[in-house]
């Protein structure tokens, strides 16, 4: 009879397993995406986060990292949409 740590060390293993197949096929597919038409579709990001939410209570992490990552990644998204913006607004208008 298995016991429950044989099981949970399958199960971990399965988990590496699928995160180590989901996020270089969709950085994979985002970049030939990128590179043939110019445009990341917006599935991709959200697969990305989806992935992410639905492995974080089977990785292991303590909340307090998550809620790290979970604000590096806002912080990071508002810095590049206030350079974006900043970029856009400075831009000359043309004649």
């Amino acid at each position: 009879m298995a016991t429950v740590q044989t099981v949970w060390q399958g199960w971990s293993m399965l988990l590496e397993i699928a995160v180590l197949t989901f996020f270089p096929a969709l950085m994979i597919f985002a970049g030939s995406m990128d590179l043939l038409t110019m445009t990341i579709p917006n599935r991709i990001p959200l697969g990305l986060a989806a992935v992410f939410a639905c492995m974080v209570p089977f990785s292991g992490l303590a909340w307090s990292e998550v809620g790290r990552d979970i604000s590096i990644a806002l912080a990071g998204s508002l810095l590049f949409a206030w350079l974006l913006y900043w970029l856009m607004r400075s831009r000359k208008p043309l004649p």
